[in-house]
């Protein structure tokens, strides 16, 4: 849709109409065509399921904005059970999230090639990420919780409820 561009780079004008996977999957292959890149368009989320995650052999999962807050959980909770890190991004207007796990134990060096010493950290999980109190966040990461981080977790509870995201009517 119209919509779409404003949220996402991978889109042109030559996109609307076509589903964001298809739009979006092309120009992801360009960035480098040695890479295996596929997607799968899965509405029903119900269907991600262990069996279906290990029999794909998926090296990353990306969800979107169509996919609710507590499936979400659920199907990060099975990627990282399996270490395949997984991101979830849902845009509403000009307000959105973007949520990343690595997995239990990410490895990565500091400054290659210089710096041969591999160290390894723990990402959150989306759970954890999501039922965090706000009062705690706020004295870890944040002199105050910004507007934005608010607001986004109020469409996507609301979008969990309600099973559609907000319009003036609500």
């Amino acid at each position: 849709t119209l919509e779409d561009l404003s949220s996402n780079f991978f889109f042109t004008t030559d996109d609307v109409g076509k589903s964001r996977l298809d739009a979006g999957l092309e120009r992801v292959k360009e960035y480098n065509e040695f890479v295996k890149v596929e997607g799968e368009n899965n509405s029903n989320t119900t269907d991600i399921t262990e069996a279906y995650i290990k029999e794909k052999s998926f090296s990353v999962i990306l969800l979107d904005d169509n996919v609710k807050e507590s499936e979400a959980v659920r199907i990060n909770n099975i990627a990282r059970k399996h270490s395949i890190p997984c991101f979830w991004s849902a845009a509403f207007g000009f307000q959105g999230l973007f949520i990343c796990d690595f997995g239990i134990e990410f490895q990565y060096k500091n400054d290659p090639p210089h710096n041969k010493d591999v160290h390894s950290t723990t990402f959150p999980s989306f759970s954890s990420i999501l039922t965090t109190k706000w009062k705690d966040m706020q004295k870890k990461h944040f002199e105050e919780i910004e507007a934005a981080y608010v607001n986004a977790r109020m469409i996507s509870s609301f979008y969990g409820t309600k099973g559609k995201k907000p319009d003036l009517n609500d």
